[in-house]
């Protein structure tokens, strides 16, 4: 399994052993196999959630391409949703995401 795996399972109120260091292991929400002296501080599952996915992650705004929080990138998410766009804006944007692949793949070595 994955770390992904043992943190969904902690978010569902699964039972999760670890054996080797996820990011979540030692603050004893986990039953660990290998004891980590260094955490020694017991956390909630809300405090991990919190710090893997609001505090600790450096979050990018879609729209301005400029660090922001995760509420930011929410409340553009839900604007955006109930903005109607209009047909030349769909075009710029489908035009601007398929430019966007094309240079992935040529920043990549795909481009064939």
């Amino acid at each position: 399994m994955t770390s992904l795996a043992g943190f969904e399972a902690l978010l569902r109120g699964k039972a999760t052993g670890v054996h080797g260091l996820p990011f979540y292991a030692g603050w004893g929400l986990t039953d660990d196999r290998l004891p980590i002296e260094r955490r020694t501080r017991r956390i909630t599952l809300d405090m991990l959630v919190a710090a893997a996915l609001i505090l600790y992650p450096f979050y990018i705004h879609p729209l301005s391409g400029m660090p922001c929080r995760p509420e930011e990138i929410v409340g553009a998410f839900s604007a955006n949703r109930s903005r109607k766009t209009s047909p030349g804006h769909a075009i710029v944007t489908f035009v601007a995401q398929r430019v966007n692949r094309v240079a992935v793949k040529l920043r990549d070595g795909r481009l064939k």
